[in-house]
């Protein structure tokens, strides 16, 4: 009579070599290579070696998971050549680490996540904030900024994955975003026709509280006087713009304090304006902040939904 050991160990053996056989059937994923090994194709020549000299080539070591937007060979060698250098490595670092770092987010984000929205970046802004680009659905392409088309998705990296783009993004100014964003387009219109977007694009630390498209079309109906933006004339629409941008950048974070009441200067002499939290941000008592902290290099944007008017 056999043991129940016998049994015992006959059982254990078949279960293993049953086990055995089902490990043995499904083949392994391979290991995706890291962004370190895609990055020695020399399709990615000119942005592996502005990384290298930025120092931020081992940052990229695997610890996290990245999305690079990066812009070909060709047109990182332009955007080179724009700043008055022969080869990237002439570039001051300082300068190349937040250029490149505006190009890169914090998490993989595939082509199925994009959407027409404004996308934070890990670049910061002169106020030590994370600037922001807009990224835009035009008839299933997709456009950074109003100007850079991504021309290749989805190239996977174990620790991260790679989109190529056709033309490399600039720090953006306020009026970038504005510009990039169409339902934006009519205060961009406004800010050239005030002849105040050069102030805008040097100068620094501004708050712009920017009306939407359906603000002004709604400015533009109820009003007998004006049709259209070119009907305001040039001072009529320097006023509003200089009555809707502080000199100073402020955020949500502070703005919610306040319960009362608070007063902040613009560049429109003797017109300051005041924001309260109602459970929303409201200037004046009657404007509202559809969308707040939208940062660029120079200032911050809020998009609002009326325009005020300084006759």
């Amino acid at each position: 009579m056999m043991s129940v050991r016998y049994y015992f160990t006959r059982l254990m053996l078949g279960m293993g070599l049953l086990l055995g056989l089902l490990a043995g059937c499904g083949e392994k994923e391979p290991l995706l290579p890291t962004m370190h090994a895609m990055l020695q194709d020399t399709t990615y020549d000119q942005m592996r070696r502005g990384l290298v000299h930025a120092g931020m080539y081992e940052d990229l070591d695997g610890e996290f998971y990245y999305t690079l937007f990066i812009p070909t060979n060709a047109a990182l060698a332009a955007w080179v050549a724009e700043q008055g250098y022969t080869q990237i490595e002439e570039v001051p670092a300082d300068k190349l680490r937040i250029l490149l770092n505006y190009h890169i987010q914090l998490s993989k984000i595939f082509a199925r996540d994009f959407r027409t929205t404004f996308v934070v970046s890990s670049a910061l802004s002169k106020s030590s904030r994370q600037m922001v680009f807009y990224i835009e659905n035009r008839s299933g392409k997709y456009i950074l900024n109003g100007k850079s088309t991504v021309i290749k998705t989805d190239i996977e990296a174990h620790d991260g994955v790679f989109h190529m783009i056709d033309k490399t993004l600039d720090l953006p100014t306020v009026n970038t975003l504005l510009e990039a964003n169409p339902a934006l387009s009519t205060y961009a219109r406004a800010i050239n026709q005030a002849g105040l977007r050069d102030d805008l694009e040097s100068g620094t630390n501004y708050t712009v509280w920017a009306p939407s498209n359906t603000a002004w079309t709604t400015f533009f109906d109820e009003r007998l006087d004006v049709a259209e933006l070119s009907d305001l004339g040039p001072e009529r629409t320097e006023r509003i713009v200089r009555g809707l941008t502080n000199d100073q950048e402020l955020y949500y974070n502070s703005l919610k304090n306040n319960i009362s009441n608070e007063t902040y200067k613009t560049l429109l002499d003797g017109s300051d304006l005041e924001i309260t939290n109602q459970g929303y941000i409201v200037l004046n008592d009657s404007i509202f902040a559809l969308l707040l902290d939208i940062q660029a290099y120079n200032g911050v944007i809020h998009i609002v939904d009326k325009v005020l008017d300084f006759p």
